[in-house]
């Protein structure tokens, strides 16, 4: 009761039997069905007593879908966990993978999933977006065969981490409603190389240059309006110090973050520049603008004004790498391959 927020964590074996989910103790001797009433301990035990803290935040996280190794006497029960669809207001429940799968036991000390959360959780981000961005490293980690799944009843935000100290904070309450940690777009720097002064945005943790480098290089092209895209080896090369190319898995981190490819696209768009009424609403601060590319083929421009296209550092073969683009009139992000040889936008991100 003196407390604001309750967090059970559990990492060890844990399986269901008849829709009822169980956590294994080490020293549980399940000889029978019958047996496992008795030296197991049901998830629902921990659910009902947060369900008595329910204007304060509660938080259960199971890194516990295993396969189930008593087959020879059961048969009620299935792989992985069931859902959890009783639990209270202000409770989030987390767990490795999605119900009826199993996870992963990784190769270090923890699991796939625990692996990729501790990472999250030092990042100064709303506690959604920890088990969002954790999903992500996961997916990429396991090849998509493994995918976290939470049910979320909160009523509030609450961080782990504070951005300013860097220390846990207790911000979360039943009706706040905190903003997203966002930084105008007010602040720049300077590109020592040529003196060039970039806006640059803070969203969540990432920071990301507001506006396409324009730094001439050997591998860098400019069209009429001064705007520079780059091949994929150039753009690897091209961010000042202390910034870098983002790889594919932060331009997911960017994308998710905004409603994911079939929306994000809406609030990564600048609010002018676009044809046909294809502005975005640029509520991001990421100002998105339709600058085209250059193609490999014959050299020239094309598609200003209706789509942006921006390489990540992430190869997809040999001869080619992923990128992002935006496209006029739509909410989408695409995620394509392309020949290393196109010449593309570049937007750098902080190291």
């Amino acid at each position: 009761d003196d407390y604001d927020v309750a967090l059970f964590f559990y990492a060890g074996h844990g399986m269901q039997i008849d829709g009822q989910n169980y956590l294994i103790p080490v020293d549980a001797r399940l000889e029978d069905k019958l047996s496992i009433e008795f030296e197991a301990f049901k998830v629902s035990s921990v659910n009902r007593y947060f369900s008595y803290n329910d204007d304060k935040l509660n938080i259960m996280i199971l890194d516990a879908c295993r396969n189930n190794p008593y087959r020879a006497w059961m048969r009620g029960g299935g792989q992985g966990f069931s859902a959890i669809d009783d639990q209270g207001a202000g409770t989030i429940i987390a767990f490795a993978t999605r119900e009826g799968e199993t996870a992963s036991d990784g190769t270090g000390g923890n699991g796939l999933f625990t692996q990729h959360l501790v990472e999250q959780m030092k990042i100064p981000q709303n506690i959604t977006e920890v088990f969002q961005n954790t999903r992500v490293s996961v997916l990429k980690a396991s090849n998509k065969k493994q995918v976290p799944q939470e049910w979320n009843m909160l009523t509030g935000n609450f961080y782990f981490t504070n951005t300013a100290s860097g220390q846990r904070t207790k911000e979360y309450a039943g009706n706040n409603n905190n903003p997203v940690f966002v930084t105008p777009v007010a602040s720049v720097f300077t590109d020592s190389r040529n003196s060039k002064s970039y806006k640059w945005v803070q969203i969540g943790n990432q920071v990301w240059m507001a506006e396409n480098l324009n730094y001439s290089m050997p591998g860098s092209y400019v069209n009429e309006k001064g705007d520079q895209f780059y091949n994929w080896e150039a753009a690897m090369k091209a961010c000042p110090a202390g910034w870098h190319l983002p790889s594919d898995q932060e331009w997911d981190i960017l994308v998710i973050r905004f409603g994911g490819e079939t929306k994000a696209g809406a609030a990564l768009k600048s609010a002018s520049g676009w044809k046909d009424g294809g502005n975005g609403t640029n509520s991001s601060g990421f100002s998105g603008l339709p600058g085209g590319f250059r193609g490999h083929y014959d050299g020239a421009f094309g598609s200003i004004g209706s789509h942006g296209h921006w390489w990540s550092a992430t190869e997809s073969n040999a001869a080619s790498a992923w990128s992002r683009s935006l496209s006029y009139g739509l909410a989408d992000v695409y995620r394509y391959s392309n020949f290393k040889r196109n010449g593309f936008s570049v937007r750098c991100l902080r190291d």
